[in-house]
């Protein structure tokens, strides 16, 4: 399986790398946070709770694009690392919480709260709710989620719900295994 997790960790941090940097600053560690950072907001209004849009649900907490991330992360505990740096799209910080298997990256909103924009699985020790894990085949991915175009190789399946659309992103290889699972 080492094969499989190789690609879909560098695919994952380069694509955090690059949206953490679009603005030109420099990312910023936990533990050398500027002062201004003020953690998550939930003043802003967020759309209600959705349920059935694509997510991925760990220790009993559901997690998708757009919902709130205070209580998500209070739910999570303590992420083992957090990066942040600078939003291009509104004033605050973008953020990425590490934990095992998984991260969660958010951006603030126009009236200063923070949403949950992404979820990537980085390795195999987490598997969707549906049982897909990076390293499965592409017949395990149209099996457990249907056939659909793919666009360079990633199938793309969105749901909406409450006023959420979330998709999951599955990007398979040449040999037909997937390398990497992100939900937008």
């Amino acid at each position: 399986m080492n094969k499989f997790i190789r690609p879909a960790a560098l695919f994952a941090a380069l694509l955090i790398a690059f949206s953490l940097l679009a603005c030109g600053e420099e990312p910023v560690s936990q533990d050398d946070s500027p002062a201004t950072t003020t953690g998550t907001s939930t003043d802003a209004p967020l759309p209600a709770e959705a349920t059935d849009v694509w997510g991925l649900t760990v220790d009993d907490t559901f997690l998708y694009p757009g919902a709130d991330p205070a209580s998500v992360l209070a739910q999570l505990g303590e992420p083992y690392d957090m990066l942040e740096a600078a939003s291009c799209v509104h004033d605050g910080f973008d953020r990425v919480y590490y934990y095992p298997g998984y991260e969660i990256n958010t951006q603030p909103t126009a009236s200063g709260g923070e949403v949950i924009i992404s979820i990537y699985l980085v390795d195999d020790s987490i598997a969707t709710d549906e049982g897909l894990r990076i390293g499965d085949t592409l017949d395990a991915v149209l099996q457990l989620y249907g056939e659909v175009s793919a666009d360079a190789g990633v199938y793309t399946y969105s749901k909406t719900d409450s006023g959420v659309t979330a998709s999951i992103h599955i990007a398979v290889d040449a040999a037909g295994y997937v390398t990497s699972i992100y939900y937008s």
